[in-house]
Formats: C-alpha cells, structure tokens, sequence
C-alpha cells in the first residue's frame, strides 16, 4: 500500500533527522576523550593550516589549547602533540610500556628504514636489538673514556678548517656534521669517510633532503596521503634519492665487511653483528632470531642518518 505524499515526506524527514542525530553522536562520542584541538576540514584535517616551521605552530597551537592538544592531518589521522616536559616525561619514562608501540601505517621513517631497525621495531625485537646495540657500541669506547682521542681528534681537524676560511662566512652545519659522524663511523664501521670525497657530500645532502621533511608540516602525513605525496609531489623525488644514497652506501659497507671479515679479528660493530649471525646460525637459532640480514642493513643504516641529521636539525 502507497503511503500519502505527506506522510511520506514526514517519513524521509524523520530519517534524515535520526541520521544526523546519530552521526553527531558518534562524531561527539568518539572524540570526548580525546585532549582539545583545533578543528580542521574534512579529509585533510588541520594539515592545510600547517606551515614549514611545524614546532611554531604546536607552540602557537599550546597556548591556546594546553601542553597537551590533539588534530586531525590528512586522511583524518589523529596526531596528540605533547609540548610540556613534564608531559613528555609522563608518557616516554614513567609509562612507556603503554606508549612504546611504533605507527603502523606508512610514514617517513617507517618507509626509510622499510619498518625494520631499532627506531622502529616494537616488543622483543625492539629488546634485543636495543640492548646488543647498547652493549657492543660500548664495548668499543663508545660512552667511555677510550672514545676521547678520537673526540679530540675530530675537534682539532674542525678548528683547523674553521680557521682556513680566514673569518669569511662558511658552512658550519657541514664541517660539524662532518666531526660527528666521523666519530659514529669510526666505531660502527672502523674506517672514516673522506670531507670532500665521493661518500661524505652525498650522506651530508641525502641527510639534509630528509631532515626536511622531518622537520616541517610534511612528517604529518601518513599512510595513503604519505605515499601519494611522496610518489607525485616535486619534493618526493630528493627523498627517494636521498634514501637510495643511504642504502647504497651501508650495502657497500656490509658487503667490504662480509669479504673481509675475520672471526678472531672483530674490528668494529659491523664484523660484531656478523659474528653474532655466525654464532646464532651454528646453534641452529637464527632463523628463530631478529637477527636477520634484513634488519642488519638497517642496523647499520639508521646511526648514519641519525646523527647526520640530528646534527644539521639542531644547525639549522
């Protein structure tokens, strides 16, 4: 039986009001709890009110809505921005087992490192590694006294070359990144890239390419958004090189190393690793490990972008 033209209209209206209703609801009911924030647009969120200098916005963003404050990027990706150091403290020390987990949708360091390494294993991988790492880097002078020649060294070479440029302005970012990775370099690798050679400018510039991103409105992006922009967008291309640069650059290392490498003559972390390898292969539990081919590339590869990066970040 057809209904009145009225009632039918009644019916459709009553519908379209229990529709908005409940989507309002849900909207209300799924952000309650979460810290306050600024209101963005559909799909793209906050991001497009996002500028290069991302660390002013989140202090601009602070004093508005507390040291604790949430939005949406694109895609509707929540991000919760910590500024307090108190706060910080809270989450990263006090309950960082709740805390601990790494993304697991694709964004930049997840996609440089292919999700593997340190920075971004999570749970007993993220132990291991850790801990190996911690205890090997050390074992080679690393955090103690036997590092200090090599410390002073470096310094000693970074005044010499300050001081050939007669007072005239020069690149301070490239000469200092240049002493600290030398130091990282010498304990991972036991061998030390030339400044001006064919390696050294290229880590510098692949180094640089990515810290950008790091450092800007950019790093907000992940998953679908992430991947587009860095396959269509103009900056995606010295991403892509730069990341590439870095892959080549450690293959090249762990292979010289694989050659070379003497069971009773560990020289550095790299020969450590793959003594460990050999040690765990022959008890038959390598397979059952984290330490895997895979992650050692990206072992090896993350204290090269770290402190390269890490370095020229706080330059710049």
């Amino acid at each position: 039986m057809l209904l009145p033209d009225y009632l039918s209209l009644n019916i459709l209206k009553a519908i379209l009001v229990l529709s908005v209703t409940w989507i309002l609801l849900y909207i209300w009911k799924k952000f309650q709890n979460l810290p306050p924030g600024p209101w963005g647009i559909p799909y793209f969120g906050y991001y497009p009110f996002l500028t290069t200098q991302s660390h002013v916005d989140f202090a601009r963003l602070a004093k508005k809505y507390g040291d604790v404050f949430s939005f949406r990027s694109a895609g509707g990706k929540l991000f919760v921005i910590l500024n307090g150091q108190k706060d910080i403290k809270e989450v990263l020390v006090h309950r960082s087992d709740e805390f601990i987990g790494r993304p697991i949708e694709s964004n930049l360091l997840e996609w440089i490192s292919d999700g593997l390494g340190v920075t971004q294993e999570e749970g007993q991988p993220w132990k291991e590694h850790r801990r190996y790492f911690l205890q090997t880097v050390k074992n080679f002078g690393f955090g103690k006294l036997e590092i200090e020649g090599t410390i002073h060294e470096e310094i000693k070479i970074l005044k010499d070359d300050l001081l050939k440029a007669q007072g005239e302005p020069t690149d301070i970012g490239f000469h200092v990144t240049y002493a600290v990775n030398s130091v990282i370099v010498q304990v991972m690798f036991a061998r030390k890239f030339e400044k001006y050679g064919s390696v050294f400018p290229k880590l510098a510039k692949a180094a640089h390419d990515l810290i950008a991103v790091f450092a800007d409105q950019r790093f907000m992006l992940v998953g679908l958004p992430f991947r587009l922009s860095l396959q269509y967008l103009p900056w995606g291309k010295d991403v892509r090189e730069g990341r590439m640069v870095l892959k080549t650059v450690v293959q090249e290392i762990i292979e010289d190393h694989i050659r070379s490498f003497d069971p009773s003559n560990i020289r550095d972390y790299v020969d450590s690793y793959l003594l460990e390898m050999e040690n765990l292969k022959e008890k038959g539990e390598l397979e059952k490990s984290s330490f895997t081919s895979e992650n050692f590339c990206f072992e090896i590869h993350q204290p090269i972008f770290l402190t390269a990066s890490k370095t020229m970040k706080k330059l710049t």
